[in-house]
């Protein structure tokens, strides 16, 4: 009879070791998709960061590019909803405007 047991004891310790075995094999799984995951989301971090850099130096060269041009003088009051000979609107404020809420988004 203690051979039964003993035998039971071994059979019941080997399955044990089988169920640790599978469980440590799909963690280990799981760690290895979760790795790969996390180096894709550092990469995206990496090329947002990139993009922003670059944003900001776009904003420099154009606010260096605007501060050596000629200031442009604003259009009287009576003709301000008239577009530019050339069709765009400048405006000199750095609180509107493409370049003010580049600055806003920067600063």
């Amino acid at each position: 009879m203690s051979q039964h047991v003993i035998s039971n004891v071994i059979h019941k310790s080997d399955l044990n070791d089988k169920k640790d075995n599978e469980r440590l094999l799909k963690l280990e799984h799981e760690l290895s998709i979760v790795k790969v995951e996390l180096e894709a989301e550092k990469r995206r971090v990496q090329d947002k960061q990139e993009t922003i850099d670059s944003l900001k130096t776009a904003l420099k060269l154009l606010e260096y590019r605007q501060d050596k041009s000629v200031t442009i003088e604003p259009p009287k009051e009576d003709t301000a909803s008239e577009p530019q000979k050339n069709g765009s609107s400048v405006d000199n404020s750095s609180n509107t405007g493409l370049l003010g809420r580049l600055k806003k988004l920067f600063s």
